[in-house]
Protein backbone atom coordinates (compact mmCIF):
# COMPACT_ATOMS: atom_id res chain seq x y z
CA UNK A 1 0.00 0.00 0.00
CA UNK A 2 0.91 3.10 -0.32
CA UNK A 3 2.87 6.05 -2.59
CA UNK A 4 4.52 8.84 -0.56
CA UNK A 5 6.32 11.65 -3.06
CA UNK A 6 8.79 14.28 -2.17
CA UNK A 7 10.96 17.38 -4.34
CA UNK A 8 12.97 19.50 -2.60
CA UNK A 9 14.73 22.09 -4.45
CA UNK A 10 17.38 23.13 -1.62
CA UNK A 11 15.06 25.78 0.07
CA UNK A 12 11.51 24.59 -0.16
CA UNK A 13 10.17 20.78 0.54
CA UNK A 14 7.06 19.50 -1.29
CA UNK A 15 5.50 16.48 0.12
CA UNK A 16 2.11 13.95 -0.76
CA UNK A 17 0.92 10.97 0.15
CA UNK A 18 -2.38 8.71 -0.61
CA UNK A 19 -4.70 7.94 1.64
CA UNK A 20 -4.94 4.11 1.49
CA UNK A 21 -4.65 1.05 3.61
CA UNK A 22 -4.57 -2.16 2.69
CA UNK A 23 -4.39 -5.66 4.57
CA UNK A 24 -4.13 -8.99 2.34
CA UNK A 25 -6.88 -8.22 -0.19
CA UNK A 26 -8.94 -5.49 1.65
CA UNK A 27 -8.30 -1.51 1.19
CA UNK A 28 -9.90 0.97 2.49
CA UNK A 29 -9.39 4.35 2.03
CA UNK A 30 -8.63 5.89 5.48
CA UNK A 31 -9.24 9.26 7.04
CA UNK A 32 -5.63 9.98 8.68
CA UNK A 33 -3.04 11.58 6.77
CA UNK A 34 0.12 9.47 5.90
CA UNK A 35 1.97 12.86 5.32
CA UNK A 36 2.24 15.68 8.36
CA UNK A 37 4.69 18.73 9.73
CA UNK A 38 6.46 18.45 13.05
CA UNK A 39 7.28 21.86 14.98
CA UNK A 40 9.03 22.25 17.62
CA UNK A 41 9.50 25.43 19.47
CA UNK A 42 12.59 27.70 17.87
CA UNK A 43 13.67 24.93 15.67
CA UNK A 44 12.65 24.40 11.96
CA UNK A 45 9.87 22.19 10.86
CA UNK A 46 10.06 18.92 9.16
CA UNK A 47 7.63 16.76 7.24
CA UNK A 48 7.40 13.22 7.56
CA UNK A 49 5.20 10.99 5.34
CA UNK A 50 5.37 7.08 5.62
CA UNK A 51 4.35 3.60 4.40
CA UNK A 52 5.11 0.82 5.99
CA UNK A 53 2.56 0.80 9.34
CA UNK A 54 -0.18 3.52 10.51
CA UNK A 55 0.91 2.91 13.58
CA UNK A 56 4.50 3.70 12.90
CA UNK A 57 3.21 7.07 11.64
CA UNK A 58 1.16 7.33 14.33
CA UNK A 59 4.04 6.77 16.64
CA UNK A 60 6.00 9.20 14.85
CA UNK A 61 3.20 12.06 14.85
CA UNK A 62 1.88 12.02 18.53
CA UNK A 63 4.17 11.74 21.70
CA UNK A 64 7.67 12.42 19.92
CA UNK A 65 10.40 15.59 19.81
CA UNK A 66 12.34 15.37 17.03
CA UNK A 67 16.00 16.30 18.18
CA UNK A 68 17.53 19.71 17.85
CA UNK A 69 18.81 20.75 14.38
CA UNK A 70 22.30 21.29 13.87
CA UNK A 71 22.93 24.88 14.07
CA UNK A 72 25.03 24.70 10.51
CA UNK A 73 23.20 23.46 7.40
CA UNK A 74 26.18 21.36 5.98
CA UNK A 75 25.86 19.17 9.06
CA UNK A 76 22.17 17.87 8.33
CA UNK A 77 22.98 14.18 6.96
CA UNK A 78 25.10 13.79 10.06
CA UNK A 79 22.41 14.77 12.35
CA UNK A 80 20.88 12.46 10.44
CA UNK A 81 22.27 9.76 11.12
CA UNK A 82 22.87 10.27 14.12
CA UNK A 83 20.48 12.09 16.39
CA UNK A 84 17.59 12.01 13.94
CA UNK A 85 17.90 8.35 13.92
CA UNK A 86 19.25 7.12 17.55
CA UNK A 87 15.81 9.59 18.41
CA UNK A 88 13.25 7.46 15.95
CA UNK A 89 14.70 3.83 17.26
CA UNK A 90 13.84 4.91 20.56
CA UNK A 91 10.50 6.25 19.94
CA UNK A 92 9.85 3.67 17.93
CA UNK A 93 10.85 1.24 21.03
CA UNK A 94 8.94 2.92 22.97
CA UNK A 95 6.23 2.56 20.61
CA UNK A 96 5.85 -1.37 20.14
CA UNK A 97 6.60 -0.80 16.53
CA UNK A 98 10.26 -1.78 16.09
CA UNK A 99 11.02 -4.79 15.86
CA UNK A 100 14.49 -6.96 16.38
CA UNK A 101 15.46 -9.97 14.22
CA UNK A 102 18.81 -11.98 14.85
CA UNK A 103 19.78 -8.59 16.39
CA UNK A 104 19.33 -6.47 13.50
CA UNK A 105 16.97 -3.60 14.33
CA UNK A 106 13.99 -2.71 11.84
CA UNK A 107 11.17 -0.10 11.78
CA UNK A 108 9.65 0.99 8.51
CA UNK A 109 10.11 3.12 5.38
CA UNK A 110 9.52 6.87 5.95
CA UNK A 111 10.55 10.50 3.91
CA UNK A 112 11.63 13.51 6.07
CA UNK A 113 11.90 16.99 4.31
CA UNK A 114 13.89 19.26 6.25
CA UNK A 115 15.61 22.37 5.30
CA UNK A 116 15.13 21.81 1.73
CA UNK A 117 16.43 18.25 1.58
CA UNK A 118 14.41 15.14 0.96
CA UNK A 119 15.58 12.13 3.00
CA UNK A 120 14.00 8.51 3.06
CA UNK A 121 15.00 5.97 5.76
CA UNK A 122 14.75 2.73 4.87
CA UNK A 123 13.49 -0.27 7.32
CA UNK A 124 17.26 -0.85 8.20
CA UNK A 125 17.19 2.68 9.40
CA UNK A 126 19.42 3.64 6.77
CA UNK A 127 19.40 7.59 5.59
CA UNK A 128 19.35 8.21 1.91
CA UNK A 129 19.48 11.48 0.05
CA UNK A 130 19.60 11.50 -3.66
CA UNK A 131 20.77 13.30 -6.05
CA UNK A 132 17.55 13.87 -8.42
CA UNK A 133 15.94 16.76 -6.28
CA UNK A 134 12.68 14.17 -5.98
CA UNK A 135 11.70 10.63 -4.99
CA UNK A 136 9.11 8.63 -4.19
CA UNK A 137 8.11 5.40 -1.72
CA UNK A 138 6.18 2.55 -1.47
CA UNK A 139 3.98 0.35 -3.67
CA UNK A 140 3.39 2.56 -6.17
CA UNK A 141 7.00 4.60 -6.36
CA UNK A 142 8.21 3.54 -9.83
CA UNK A 143 4.99 4.75 -11.24
CA UNK A 144 5.45 8.13 -9.21
CA UNK A 145 9.51 8.31 -9.65
CA UNK A 146 8.52 7.86 -13.74
CA UNK A 147 5.89 10.85 -13.17
CA UNK A 148 8.51 12.63 -11.62
CA UNK A 149 10.93 12.48 -14.06
CA UNK A 150 8.72 13.21 -17.05
CA UNK A 151 7.15 16.82 -15.62
CA UNK A 152 10.93 17.78 -13.78
CA UNK A 153 11.31 18.85 -17.95
CA UNK A 154 9.77 21.21 -20.26
CA UNK A 155 7.39 19.93 -22.72
CA UNK A 156 7.01 20.29 -26.21
CA UNK A 157 4.36 22.88 -25.39
CA UNK A 158 6.83 24.88 -22.88
CA UNK A 159 4.63 23.88 -20.25
CA UNK A 160 6.13 23.39 -17.14
CA UNK A 161 4.58 22.44 -14.01
CA UNK A 162 4.94 23.86 -10.19
CA UNK A 163 6.00 21.37 -7.48
CA UNK A 164 2.74 21.16 -6.31
CA UNK A 165 1.47 19.99 -9.57
CA UNK A 166 4.21 17.36 -10.12
CA UNK A 167 3.85 15.66 -6.52
CA UNK A 168 -0.58 15.52 -7.51
CA UNK A 169 0.66 14.14 -10.75
CA UNK A 170 3.01 11.38 -9.65
CA UNK A 171 0.12 10.43 -6.79
CA UNK A 172 -2.12 10.81 -9.65
CA UNK A 173 -0.18 8.07 -11.98
CA UNK A 174 0.37 5.68 -9.09
CA UNK A 175 -3.21 5.33 -8.78
CA UNK A 176 -4.22 4.86 -11.94
CA UNK A 177 -1.52 2.01 -12.17
CA UNK A 178 -1.36 0.43 -8.69
CA UNK A 179 -3.78 -1.46 -7.21
CA UNK A 180 -2.83 -0.40 -3.74
CA UNK A 181 -3.16 3.68 -4.11
CA UNK A 182 -6.17 5.72 -3.59
CA UNK A 183 -7.11 9.56 -3.28
CA UNK A 184 -7.50 11.76 -1.72
CA UNK A 185 -4.03 13.12 -1.60
CA UNK A 186 -1.99 15.21 1.18
CA UNK A 187 0.29 17.98 -0.17
CA UNK A 188 2.41 19.84 2.53
CA UNK A 189 5.27 22.04 1.32
CA UNK A 190 7.72 23.12 3.93
CA UNK A 191 9.20 26.77 3.02
CA UNK A 192 12.35 27.62 3.46
CA UNK A 193 13.57 31.16 5.12
CA UNK A 194 13.10 34.22 2.93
Amino acid sequence: MTCIVGIADGRNVWMGGDAAGASGHHIDVRTHPKVFRLRKYDQDDILIGYTSSFRMGQALQYGWDFPDLPAQRANLMQWMCTDFIDSVRDRLGAAGFKKTDNGEERGGMFMVGVRGRLFTIDSDFQVGEVVDGYNAIGCGDDLARGSLFSTGHTGQSGAEFTPTERVECALAAATHWSAWVRPPFTVEILKGDA
